[in-house]
């Protein structure tokens, strides 16, 4: 089974007496087609690839078939969150994006509408989306995922140091962040002097909630070290301290094997 979008694939054959040529053929080249021993998808639906062993001197021709699905690609429709907007301010633009479109596929005009009329009331709103008009529309199998519209009365920064998740939330809002990686250190937890209290401060993505004012946290890494000597960062400054080894291995991939 293949699936539409999948890269071309090499296909052979087995068997058989004689050193005839082996041919092949798809039933439907407008859903796979085959050059060679090299097979292309164009499509999804189910082919009939047909191998065909020329005769000669000694033997006669012979034929195997074999079917083949290529199934749906799955497109993911979301609609984008809209979050923090502030209390009487203009209505954003509802918005999208479309996840898994093979080549130049292309989807477009979706319907996207939300149960917020203005932003005059504090609130969080759906927004849903749905239809539009998608590329070779029977080789993917669309799931759409609604998204949300907060409107709030005021917004506050997160200041992130040597790591990721800062930007503007509101009072109560979850905050995730995560901590960068920095070579020859290692992850130690995360700190705040602004009263901030982690939901697992030792773990490199986290979360908290936000407080009404503007906060900074920061990552702190201990440096690794095969010798006595070594130390540890906070916020990019190192102090001396203990230290740790660390080795990282990598699993080579294994090569795609033939199909049949």
């Amino acid at each position: 089974t293949k699936t539409y979008g999948d890269g071309t694939f090499t296909i052979s054959a087995t068997g058989g007496s004689g050193g005839g040529a082996v041919t092949f053929e798809s039933s439907d080249p407008t859903i796979v087609s085959i050059s060679g021993t090299t097979a292309t998808i164009h499509r999804a639906g189910t082919v009939t690839i047909t191998a065909t062993k020329a005769a000669n001197n000694t033997y006669n021709e012979v034929t195997a078939s074999v079917s083949l699905t290529v199934g749906k690609k799955t497109l993911t429709v979301k609609a984008n969150d809209q979050l923090n907007i502030i209390k009487g301010a203009a209505m954003p633009v509802l918005t999208y994006t479309a996840t898994g479109l093979v080549g130049s596929d292309t989807f477009t005009s979706p319907s996207i509408s939300t149960t917020a009329t203005d932003t005059n009331t504090v609130g969080e709103y759906d927004i849903t989306i749905s239809g539009g008009t998608l590329a070779n529309a029977d080789s993917y199998a669309v799931t759409y995922t609604n998204g949300k519209l907060t409107v709030v009365n005021a917004t506050y920064t997160v200041t992130v140091t040597n790591g990721t998740g800062g930007g503007s939330y509101s009072e109560g809002q979850t905050v995730t962040i995560t901590a960068d990686s920095r070579g020859g250190y290692t992850f130690t937890g995360w700190s705040s002097s602004d009263g901030i209290t982690f939901a697992n401060s030792t773990a490199s993505t986290t979360t908290f909630t936000m407080p009404g004012k503007a906060v900074t946290v920061t990552v702190n890494y201990s440096k690794n070290s095969s010798d006595n000597g070594g130390g540890s960062s906070s916020g990019g400054s190192s102090t001396g301290g203990s230290s740790t080894s660390t080795t990282t291995t990598t699993p080579e991939k294994k090569p795609n094997q033939p199909v049949t």
